[in-house]
């Protein structure tokens, strides 16, 4: 993306100041300046800018921008795509010529020009074996919770929080407690949480009561940043993390974006057993099930994701495959950027796997999951250890059978938890989910957050 200026202002605390290099960005945004260019690397902290009559305005927030000369036009196109999708991928927002700077990506100026570009992680010394992988990830976690007084894990008992959890329990420093979540339809995974924890004598706490506060949450939320609502459960992990980080030196572990980096993601496994041969007898298959249906219990999870699968397989090309299982169809007004930077990764890696890995990075992770970590009010003492940028580079320059074959994948996790002698179907996950009353108009939170933002322009 290139756009033509004159003059670059930064918008901060309601005043506008004109800037003259884009190292000076860097003084106010959560950029990096190098080398003539500014890169985003922060995947929670976003940054925005305003493009009208030559001028370019960048800010923290939206909402500085739209009381700074943004003539507050909606994108429909957009808006229609998030409706079937769920999700806005930067550069995208609601607002006609208002952008989000991509995670990883640069800006850069040359001849009038302001140039936005996507750019891929860089080549590193992969991994080897698993003992190199398990060393470096204890490695990483080590380092990073010896700066704080006490640890929170969030805890499913599902693959990734059980990988972190044994990494805590080898640490040197390995004084934590368990967050765990009780979930309708998910009481067998609740259990076996509890049991673990309790099995080697960690302490840890429940949540599981829906409060009025959360509504609360969700429309601060919207006030505060003017994009939808697009991970559902963002309100609630604010009440989580909230109820126990007490302003003092604590670090709440997640194990968010293990699925997506190490080519765990049902998407992958779909991707992997697709054939353009059969596609006419899954066009058939699909008269059998419902158009739309909420995922709201464990059968309803089924047949939902039952009806993806047979959808994405009745496609005529993997990439077609795979964006329908994001609900991204040739309708879609954003179904042509999508597939040109589907095809741009494909392309760098020439491996469908990476290039999945890094698109739901980029366009989904960092707007959809990044969200409950947004919300919160001190996002810096959240420790994502599966997106951390020389973890990611490191997966990008390993060979894609380390970490997935024709069925199995995410293997390093699990071989990781068979040393303990945990067993987890690989085909099993443990999704965050907590019913909310109908009668608060939250549970079709795209049309109220759309309605809410329209009303408060």
């Amino acid at each position: 993306m290139n756009f033509d200026f004159e003059n670059i202002y930064i918008i901060d605390k309601n005043e506008k100041k004109e800037i003259f290099h884009l190292n000076e960005l860097s003084n106010y945004l959560d950029l990096e300046y190098n080398n003539n260019h500014v890169i985003r690397r922060s995947i929670i902290n976003r940054s925005y800018f305003y493009v009208e009559d030559k001028k370019i305005f960048f800010s923290k927030k939206i909402n500085n921008l739209l009381d700074f000369g943004n003539k507050k036009r909606l994108d429909f196109k957009v808006i229609e795509s998030y409706r079937v999708s769920g999700f806005i991928g930067a550069p995208f927002t609601l607002f006609e010529d208002l952008y989000c700077i991509p995670f990883l990506s640069k800006i850069k100026t040359e001849k009038g020009k302001l140039l936005l570009k996507f750019s891929l992680p860089q080549k590193k010394d992969g991994f080897y074996n698993q003992e190199e992988f398990d060393s470096y990830m204890n490695e990483l976690i080590e380092k990073k919770i010896s700066c704080y007084n006490e640890s929170f894990l969030l805890f499913s008992g599902g693959a990734d929080s059980l990988f972190i959890f044994y990494k805590l329990l080898n640490s040197r420093r390995s004084n934590f407690k368990n967050i765990i979540v009780k979930m309708k339809g998910l009481e067998g995974e609740f259990y076996k949480a509890t049991k673990i924890s309790s099995s080697f004598s960690i302490k840890y706490y429940v949540y599981k009561q829906y409060n009025n506060s959360i509504k609360n949450n969700f429309e601060e939320y919207l006030d505060n940043y003017y994009e939808p609502l697009q991970d559902p459960v963002a309100p609630f992990y604010r009440e989580i993390i909230d109820n126990y980080d007490k302003g003092v030196a604590n670090i709440f572990l997640d194990g968010q974006g293990a699925d997506t980096l190490l080519h765990g993601l049902p998407h992958n496994l779909i991707v992997n057993m697709y054939s353009p041969n059969l596609k006419f007898i899954f066009n058939f298959l699909l008269f059998f099930f419902p158009s739309s249906i909420t995922p709201n219990t464990r059968i309803r999870r089924l047949i939902y994701r039952a009806e993806k699968i047979i959808n994405a397989f009745s496609k005529s090309d993997w990439m077609k495959c795979f964006l329908s299982t994001i609900n991204i169809s040739e309708k879609d007004g954003l179904y042509p950027f999508y597939r040109d930077k589907l095809d741009l990764f494909f392309k760098n890696f020439k491996c469908k796997h990476k290039a999945i890995s890094l698109f739901f990075i980029i366009f989904i992770l960092e707007t959809r999951e990044m969200q409950k970590y947004r919300i919160l009010k001190r996002n810096k003492n959240i420790f994502l250890p599966f997106l951390d940028e020389n973890l990611i580079e490191k997966v990008f320059s390993t060979k894609t059978k380390f970490f997935i074959n024709k069925l199995y994948k995410k293997k390093p996790i699990y071989k990781s938890i068979a040393k303990y002698g945990k067993k987890i179907s690989i085909f099993k996950t443990s999704p965050f989910y907590i019913e909310i009353p109908s009668d608060n108009g939250l549970n079709d939170y795209t049309n109220y957050s759309i309605n809410y933002i329209s009303k408060n322009l």
